[in-house]
């Protein structure tokens, strides 16, 4: 016969443990990132958007206006970058 022990306090935290990993999970937002391998002319496809429109910006930050939108798996053409913002990320 296997006996295990849990204590009083981790048998009561276990559920409250498991329903803050679950909410966290769905609340933070996710950020896409750019694939750097591009090249200016070439076409790429929009990709990793899980399903969402991805915001057309009129400038390479996230305070710049949106000024459209564009569908996963629409084809587009790199113009220009990939832009490094102040926080390191492109």
């Amino acid at each position: 016969m296997i006996v295990r022990r849990y204590s009083a306090i981790s048998g009561a935290l276990r559920p409250f443990l498991l329903c803050t990993v679950l909410v966290t999970a769905f609340i933070v937002p996710r950020s896409a990132l750019a694939d750097t391998d591009l090249t200016i002319g070439s076409t790429a496809v929009v990709a990793y958007a899980n399903g969402d429109n991805v915001r057309l910006r009129s400038d390479f930050s996230y305070e710049a206006e949106t000024i459209g939108f564009v569908a996963e798996s629409s084809t587009v053409t790199t113009i220009d970058g990939p832009f490094e913002a102040a926080d390191g990320s492109l």
